[in-house]
């Protein structure tokens, strides 16, 4: 897979589009080991394509977000249904194929991180908010919350908000997820206040 055809495939949100892209670009030879890799982690997000909707990388990110809210005293429960869920994420898989496998899950993760911050532009992500009369900034600000609660629902289930912030692991696990929903998130925000004409929120 050449590097423009690598960046179209995670460019692309749409799992149909994205399969097409993968296809495509490795028809009538066998894969190499990084694409072998992109093709288990596509299997593993979105299973059967025809479903648009169905993305497990999403449904993971979700629990990760309702877990950052939720009271310390309720987060043991929920604790252990996110860390069967973060299995799905393949870090495991990615570890195994060392920093080039972490690199496509990076990847993998971004865009999704990338899927879900693109829900936001749509009015029904403010009605879903009650955020319908809010201004553009006060819609910003809540999509920056968002991004937080990600990241930090993401560090607890892993037991991560509990490491020193040089250990080894954190570093390893945590800039993986983080760095790519924080790359994410700064894409969409540029994009979304030049777009709206948005100063300062």
């Amino acid at each position: 897979m050449t590097e423009e055809q690598r960046q179209q495939y995670y460019s692309e949100v749409i799992p149909a589009k994205r399969l097409a892209v993968f296809e495509a670009a490795t028809q009538g030879r066998a894969l190499d080991p990084e694409e072998e890799l992109m093709q288990e982690l596509f299997c593993r997000r979105h299973g059967n394509v025809r479903r648009e909707k169905y993305d497990k990388y999403l449904q993971v990110m979700f629990d990760f977000m309702g877990l950052s809210r939720q009271k310390p005293f309720l987060q043991r429960a929920a604790l252990s249904k996110v860390r069967k869920d973060y299995e799905i994420l393949g870090f495991a898989l990615a570890q195994e194929s060392g920093g080039d496998g972490m690199e496509v899950l990076r990847s993998e993760i971004r865009n999704a991180a990338d899927r879900y911050f693109n829900t936001c532009r749509d009015s029904d992500y403010a009605k879903v908010l009650g955020l319908v009369k809010a201004s553009k900034a006060q819609k910003m600000a809540r999509i920056r919350e968002d991004a937080a609660h990600l990241i930090s629902g993401y560090k607890k289930s892993c037991g991560l908000d509990r490491l020193p912030e040089g250990s080894g692991e954190l570093a390893a696990w945590s800039s993986v997820f983080s760095d790519a929903v924080q790359a994410s998130f700064d894409a969409f925000e540029k994009d979304f206040m030049q777009e709206n004409g948005v100063q300062e929120y």
